[in-house]
Order: structure tokens, then sequence, then C-alpha cells
């Protein structure tokens, strides 16, 4: 019993325990305020960065000014004394003609890889040409012309809405009945006031009896500068027609045909067409192995380097009335 006695005073004499200390606690707020820290420190470093970044940049570009400037005033006393001077004018022209040697070899590479890229390459420039026709043949070639002759060139297509009925036959016969059938087409395309002070072409193809009983087909290609005041033609190949062919045109067109005067109601190429059993816009290559492409290309070259003498001859003249 005393034993019991001891222990038990033993055990009462020990005080209750005491709360742990939380490790864990301190330590996460340890770390919080770590992290705030270096999410400051790091935005002040950002800032710091940034700012040092732009007063570098303002640095650069200003040592570059300067150095730009320091190397012209340095070059100008040699280059004066150079310039008008026969070394100077042919190192000038031979670095000119080398760059654009070089730049005419790589175009020529990549059309050839690539023949679409021509047209992309080859547009631009100070010639604008509208061709009064939604026809890719004709567009197609004369934008072809027109970009080998003045190298740089934008042609595109724009059909032709006239407000009162053509005065012209369907199929205009003789040179007169062309000319006013394409005047009528690009006065058509005028009426667009956007479009009212264009260069436009117009293509317009006819049959013209050279001979007695010899007809041929032929197409007149007609352009307009209002700006520079000028009007140009040219005409493209001429192909016989057989004059069984003509006869047929000439018996499907009624005698009271109110257009009669200038042409006949049924065009040579669906005539053609249906002889040679092709598509009409085929006729001429089935015919003579020569595409209308080709054919219009041709006669457009004739033109397009025409109106580069007339635009020429014109520029000259301007600066020689400044004088």
């Amino acid at each position: 019993m005393d034993e019991i006695g001891k222990s038990s005073k033993i055990t009462s004499n020990i005080p209750p325990p005491t709360e742990l200390p939380s490790f864990l606690k301190k330590e996460t707020e340890k770390n919080v305020e770590k992290s705030e820290n270096l999410q400051k420190n790091s935005i002040d470093t950002k800032e710091k960065d940034g700012e040092q970044q732009q007063k570098k940049e303002e640095e650069i570009e200003s040592k570059e000014s300067q150095s730009s400037v320091d190397i012209t005033e340095a070059l100008e006393p040699i280059t004066e004394g150079l310039k008008n001077t026969v070394f100077y004018n042919w190192m000038k022209t031979s670095l000119k003609s080398s760059i654009e040697v070089a730049k005419d070899s790589i175009n020529t590479m990549v059309t050839v890889l690539d023949p679409q890229m021509s047209q992309i390459l080859n547009t631009g420039g100070d010639i604008e040409i509208i061709v009064a026709s939604t026809n890719e043949d004709k567009i197609d070639s004369v934008r072809e012309a027109f970009q080998d002759v003045f190298k740089k060139a934008t042609v595109y297509g724009k059909k032709s809405t006239t407000s009162v009925e053509s005065t012209i036959a369907i199929q205009p016969v003789g040179f007169e009945s062309a000319e006013l059938a394409a005047k009528e087409r690009l006065n058509g395309l005028r009426t667009n006031e956007s479009l009212v002070d264009k260069t436009m072409l117009s293509v317009e193809n006819f049959l013209v009896e050279i001979y007695k009983n010899q007809w041929f087909d032929v197409g007149l290609l007609l352009l307009s500068d209002v700006r520079n005041n000028l009007t140009l033609k040219t005409f493209t190949q001429f192909t016989p027609v057989p004059l069984e062919i003509v006869k047929i045109l000439e018996s499907d067109t009624p005698l009271n045909y109110e257009k009669r005067s200038t042409g006949l109601q049924i065009t040579i190429g669906s005539a053609m067409a249906k002889k040679l059993n092709v598509p009409h816009y085929e006729w001429h290559y089935k015919y003579t192995g020569i595409t209308r492409y080709d054919i219009i290309l041709n006669a457009a070259k004739t033109l397009a380097s025409i109106y580069k003498r007339e635009l020429q001859s014109k520029s000259s003249s301007n600066v020689s009335e400044e004088k």
C-alpha cells in the first residue's frame, strides 16, 4: 500500500504536457516571405534590366547615327573630289549595271522554276493598263507584252458595260467597224468614275476582205492614254478564213439585221469552231498552229514598244520646255 501511495504522489507532482512547437508553421511563413521577397526582387530586376536595355538601345542608336554622320562627313571630301569625273561615273555605272544583271539573273531563275512567279515579280511600276475584257487570253498576253517591254507593269481586265446598246454588229467587218467597236468598249469602261483617267486597251477581232473573195481574221489593239493624250493602235497577224465560212456567216445574217452595215450576226469564232470541232477559243491553233494568245502577244509587244517610245518622247519634250 505504501508503494502505491508513493507512486501516486510522484505522478501527481508531474505537470501536464505543454504544447509542442509548430516548426511547419514557421517554415511556411518563412517560405511565403521568401517568395514575396523573390517576386519583389525579380520585378525590380526586370524593371532595372528594362531601363538598362532601353538606355543601351538609345546609346547604340545615338552612336550609329553619330557614326553615320561622321562617315558621311569623312567621305564627303573624297566623293566630292570624284564626282563628275570619268572614273566616278564609270564606277557608278558599272556598279548599277552589275546590280541590275544580278537581279535579272535571280528573277530569270525564279521564273524558270515557277513561270507563274513572273506575274508577281513584274507587277508594279508606273505603268498601269486596263484591258477592256475578262478574257484570259487577252489579259495575260497583254500583261506579258507590257512587262517584257517596261520590265514592270500592272495589267488587269475589266468588263466593259455600256448604258446604251452597241451600234456595231456582233462580228465587225472592216477596219472602220472594228475601231468603232473597240472605242465603244473603252467608252463603256470610262463610265466608271474611278477609271476615267486610266490607260486602257481594247482587243477587237474583225473580218476584212483584202482582195476579192479573200477574207482574213484580224485583231485590232487600241490603246487610249487620256493623261498623255495618246491614242495608239496596231494589228495582229492576218489569219486567212475559208470563203465558204464567210458565205455561211453572210447567209445566217438576216438582210434586215439592223447592224448589217457594220458586220454580221454570227462570229467567225463560232463558225470556225463548228467546222474544226473545237472550242471557239482554240480555232486559231487548230487552223494555223499558233495560239490566239501568241497572236495577241506579238501585236501587244509592238504596241507596248511604240507606247514606251511615245512616253519617252513626251518626257524629254517636257524637260526641254521646263529648261
